[in-house]
């Protein structure tokens, strides 16, 4: 699927017209999603660059796919959702990637985890999966997200939140009170919901236990500290959320559960993980790429008289871009369909290694055609600096190239 073209972003002038790729095909045969995002990628992609510029939320985008109705796409239909399988969702995320990739990882998340919560077998509560599709379903946007990293630990697939839980009571009702602070915590200030991780102290101090807690983005005691000022995903709104005290009943946690080490993203849910980041960073190549293909084919030195896509030493350079991108691609499209086909008990065990290589194969893409453009790829001016920024940030997401390839050569060492 290719991404579409866009109108010119403000203040990119009018040389080269577009940065987001040319004829995605949209008709009955595209999935819904699909086709509601592509009549909607104008208005996102209007305000990306202003939004990446300020580093603000792109809270017009996400209310604008939440009227849309794109709220529910992975809330069950018996739910009254639509229940969108992996390709659907993917596909969406890929476009919404092209046209800002804030917006993207922010809806991706969301609907990951609506279909994480949703699947059976869960560890999650009844009552949270009833208040998390009821909202998915409603007028108001509510975004879920989950906040696990913590300013000590990093990320939250590392080990043991610092983050506590402790048992208390008012009159009738169980809670349980939450402390703590959750850093890159993307979405932040345009979420509904947090899914926080948390331990369970003993009486001495000691966790002993694990818990994850639906906590309302306006409930007593949460704050946002505004701290993200990244190189990348500007608008993603990634700052730290502190949690004082903050009061959960017990119905709206998991039940408390052994703590575990450091482990990588496995099974369904980490397949769906996997392939979503990859849709939101191919999108972006594939912006950079069609961004340009038409710069080349504007851009004409004078010492030249002719587009420098006329040379072969362009088109060789390209060419191999191409590749690099049709490779990553390939490789989203493969999990997409072994995720798509896998079995309750897939183990999923080695998709980090898919994720590994086909986010380098996506920053190489993207930085060769840097190189190619050369000053005006840097430019402030021109689009392709961003999409360059944000393609970076594809290594630093869960599950890390450190843990997967430990564990990839213990299991070929028989270890």
């Amino acid at each position: 699927m290719s991404p579409l073209r866009h109108a010119t972003e403000p203040g990119a002038g009018t040389t080269p017209a577009a940065d987001v790729p040319t004829g995605a095909p949209t008709g009955p045969s595209e999935p819904w999603a699909v086709r509601t995002v592509t009549d909607l990628l104008p208005a996102i992609v209007e305000n990306a660059a202003g939004h990446d510029r300020d580093g603000t939320a792109p809270v017009p985008a996400l209310d604008l796919l939440w009227s849309a109705g794109l709220g529910a796409l992975t809330v069950p239909v018996a739910a009254g959702g639509r229940g969108a399988p992996l390709s659907e969702v993917a596909g969406a995320v890929r476009l919404l990637g092209s046209a800002d990739p804030s917006v993207a990882l922010i809806m991706a998340m969301h609907w990951l985890h609506l279909e994480t919560v949703n699947a059976p077998g869960g560890p999650w509560s009844p009552d949270m999966i009833e208040l998390l599709n009821r909202t998915s379903l409603g007028s108001a946007p509510a975004l879920v997200n989950v906040i696990a990293a913590e300013p000590e630990l990093g990320s939250g697939s590392l080990g043991r939140a610092a983050t506590t839980a402790v048992a208390v009571a008012r009159g009738d009702e169980r809670y349980w009170e939450l402390t703590g602070r959750k850093t890159y915590c993307t979405g932040s200030t345009a979420l509904g919901f947090f899914l926080v991780s948390a331990t369970v102290p003993e009486s001495d101090g000691t966790p002993t236990a694990g818990v994850t807690l639906l906590v309302p983005a306006d409930a007593p005691g949460v704050t946002i500290e505004h701290t993200w000022d990244h190189l990348g995903l500007r608008a993603s709104a990634s700052h730290d959320v502190v949690l004082d005290r903050v009061l959960v009943p017990v119905r709206l946690a998991t039940e408390p559960s052994p703590l575990r080490g450091r482990r990588a993203n496995a099974g369904r849910s980490g397949g769906w993980l996997v392939a979503l980041l990859l849709s939101v960073y191919t999108g972006v190549a594939e912006a950079a790429t069609s961004w340009l293909a038409d710069y080349l084919h504007q851009r004409v030195p004078s010492g030249l008289g002719t587009p420098l896509a006329q040379l072969p030493t362009f088109q060789r350079a390209v060419g191999e871009i191409d590749s690099q991108l049709y490779a990553a691609t390939r490789l989203l499209d493969a999990l997409v369909d072994e995720v798509e086909r896998a079995g309750p008990d897939w183990a999923g065990d080695r998709v980090g290694m898919l994720k590994s290589q086909a986010t380098a194969h996506l920053i190489e893409a993207v930085s060769t055609g840097a190189t190619l453009i050369g000053n005006a790829a840097l430019s402030r001016r021109m689009p392709y600096e961003r999409h360059l920024r944000d393609v970076l940030c594809s290594r630093i997401h869960a599950p890390h190239d450190d843990i997967v390839f430990a564990g990839a050569g213990r299991s070929r060492l028989g270890l």
